[in-house]
């Protein structure tokens, strides 16, 4: 079936009409410019998400802060649109494999996927500048077809019967229930020993998406040598829901990746609650709030502690009436070893450049930003607030390039600022291309090595920060 592809770029939600920037958004192909039911659609994908995840400005579709993939089918003319939201921090036209690769490894950090560099490069260098779907696709047939190489997983399952025949244990509990003219009949329970079990099934169905919905033709064909190997496995309806209940061992947790990968492919691709293909996308704040708190926690971890979405006891438990909406919940919170508070960390994944503006090289992009630490800090009583935002130089490109570096802070004569009342306020940026480079290495939920550089001047910036007011 013909598909088109969609390319969104991520964050466009503010782009402005007649700008540079809202130029470069492609227009949507004119059939579906007054297109209710694609509008349903965006409103059905969107639902739930704040901020949305696509919304359809004039004749063009704009994007929040997420990365991913959906599948629109018009119902007349069967036609496919695949809508893919790619990262735009590299470039302002289609996505590179720099780009992919960086949110290839952000989401293996987040999602706990398991993925190594070969996995990355290896894709990459087919599918780099193929659709966001093609190269999740491209890396699960891959990975599982390295797996199957070394033989088909099976497992002992367990079966419930009624027959004439009787082997294993007689259910004796029905026996007794049963009407005279089922006496013929033995109810029983065995062990079968087969291949056809619930791994299997759940890596053949995210094969059956795989084909229907891949857009190149090397895609296909990979699947489809997966595809064959598994022939012999029943093809039955899987939901993101029933996913959960398979569990992994020691005998087939060589099928992490595989099994993660089939996860996001099911997830993006099923029919649920009447939309098409409900889609698989990333929140990006979320994501990049999680990588700057494994950094800190990883290089912090023998001076301080450092909390994750704190719940504090005494603004949450006891005093909830305080505040009107819900309790305050930083992102971060630095603490001593003995517990006590020292500082307050709030990561926002924003741009900060200011078109408009006569000073167009911002620290901050909105003061409610500032309103929000501040806050933080007198609630908790703590020293200092530091204020974290994504960054990228050259080679690259340039994105928040102004902003001090994790890796630089000693060079910066303008990180660490005060509030009125002599309260310390850091703003850091963290170069986004560390982790293109590995000075930042992720795997597997876990940021596994930082470059000793990052450590030495990430920990002298802490000290310096949390000695207290000015």
């Amino acid at each position: 079936m013909d598909m088109k592809i969609i390319r969104v770029p991520e964050h466009s939600i503010d782009y402005f009409p007649n700008s540079p920037l809202w130029r470069a958004v492609p227009k949507l192909p004119i059939e579906l410019v007054k297109n209710q039911d694609f509008r349903e659609f965006i409103s059905q994908i969107n639902n739930g998400h704040n901020p949305p995840i696509l919304i359809k400005k004039y004749n063009r579709l704009v994007a929040g802060p997420y990365i991913g993939f959906a599948i629109y089918e018009d119902r007349i003319s069967r036609r496919r649109y695949q809508i893919e939201i790619y990262p735009k921090v590299f470039r302002r036209g289609a996505p590179s494999k720099d780009g992919w690769k960086l949110v290839l490894k952000l989401a293996d950090l987040y999602y706990n996927i398991g993925l190594r560099e070969y996995n990355i490069k290896t894709s990459l260098a087919v599918e780099g500048k193929s659709p966001f779907l093609d190269i999740i696709l491209n890396i699960f047939a891959n990975s599982l077809l390295n797996e199957l190489r070394f033989g088909v997983y099976g497992e002992f399952i367990t079966y419930e019967e009624r027959s004439s025949s009787l082997r294993g244990q007689l259910l004796v509990e029905r026996e007794v229930l049963k009407l005279p003219t089922q006496k013929h009949k033995f109810d029983t329970r065995y062990k079968k020993f087969t291949a056809d079990n619930p791994l299997n099934q759940i890596l053949k169905y995210a094969l059956y998406l795989g084909l229907q919905y891949a857009y190149r033709k090397e895609t296909k064909k990979i699947l489809s040598e997966a595809w064959d190997i598994l022939n012999d496995i029943s093809l039955v309806p899987i939901t993101s829901d029933s996913i959960e209940r398979v569990t992994l061992n020691s005998l087939n947790l060589r099928f992490k990746l595989p099994l993660e990968l089939a996860k996001m492919i099911i997830t993006g691709l099923e029919y649920h609650s009447h939309i098409q293909s409900p889609g698989f996308f990333i929140n990006m704040p979320d994501v990049f709030e999680f990588l700057v708190y494994k950094l800190f926690d990883t290089v912090l971890m023998q001076n301080y502690m450092v909390r994750y979405h704190p719940q504090d006891k005494e603004f949450v438990i006891e005093q909830p009436r305080k505040f009107i909406n819900e309790p305050p919940q930083p992102d971060i919170i630095i603490e001593s070893k003995s517990g006590k508070p020292l500082l307050i960390v709030d990561a926002k994944y924003k741009p900060l450049y200011c078109r408009d503006c006569m000073e167009k090289k911002r620290y901050v992009k909105n003061s409610s930003d500032l309103y929000q630490l501040y806050s933080y800090v007198k609630l908790y009583g703590v020293r200092g607030g530091l204020l974290v935002y994504p960054m990228l130089k050259n080679p690259y490109t340039e994105y928040n390039q102004w902003l001090c570096d994790v890796s630089s802070t000693s060079k910066c004569g303008n990180s660490i600022f005060h509030f009125f009342d002599g309260t310390k306020l850091g703003i850091l940026g963290i170069d986004l291309g560390h982790v293109i480079r590995d000075s930042i290495k992720v795997f597997s939920g876990k940021i596994v090595k930082v470059s000793p550089e990052i450590q030495e001047q990430l920990i002298m910036y802490i000290n310096s920060l949390s000695k207290g007011t000015k």
